[in-house]
């Protein structure tokens, strides 16, 4: 109770301070003829063009100086939902960028031809067959990994279910299938054991 009045007192003095500061130096400026003459819509354009000008001028050094790139050689990747999509064509990437590709995906036939297609390259890529929304088989799938190869540096979760149906008309294990792959998996891959 007692440090409830305290914290009360301490912040209504701080109010009045404010208003004091307020009423001494902000209105009278503001008041004034200062920045209250300028119409709004001036002011609006005045930092319109000052924003312009710094993004067109950022532009135009980006051109003359580009960023330069990360290299990817000596990098491990682990792509999750590699066996077709946009993992497939990520893992692809990652591997003609020089990344070892680590590819995890439940369909062992696509997984494996993923991994054959980067090997048939020139690139490394190691191929798990794994059901992402089991916590146990990630996590041992995980240590099985750093056994074998070296620590993974960069995780792409990239695994996922989609239903072009209305949720109204989804199932019960639709809709838990659902959370399990979208959610919930990107959780079990990023943990680590």
């Amino acid at each position: 109770m007692h440090r409830k009045n305290i914290f009360v007192r301490f912040v209504a003095t701080l109010a009045r301070k404010f208003r004091v500061l307020q009423e001494v130096w902000i209105l009278p400026w503001w008041g004034s003829g200062g920045l209250a003459a300028v119409p709004v819509w001036a002011l609006d354009t005045l930092v319109l063009i000052v924003k312009l000008i710094s993004t067109c001028s950022v532009a135009v050094t980006r051109i003359f100086v580009p960023v330069t790139m990360k290299s990817l050689h000596g990098e491990t990747v682990l792509v999750t939902g590699a066996g077709h999509g946009i993992g497939r064509e990520l893992a692809i990437q990652f591997a003609e960028l020089g990344a070892t590709v680590i590819c995890w995906d439940i369909n062992c036939r696509r997984n494996n031809a993923v991994v054959e297609e980067i090997r048939l390259k020139d690139g490394e890529s190691y191929g798990y067959t794994i059901d992402v929304t089991a916590r146990d088989q990630v996590a041992a799938t995980a240590m099985r990994m750093r056994r074998q190869l070296s620590d993974v540096t960069m995780v792409v979760s990239n695994a996922g279910v989609l239903s072009c149906t209305p949720i109204s008309h989804l199932k019960q294990d639709a809709v838990q299938k659902l959370i399990e792959v979208n959610l919930l998996a990107h959780f079990w891959v990023s943990i680590k054991p």
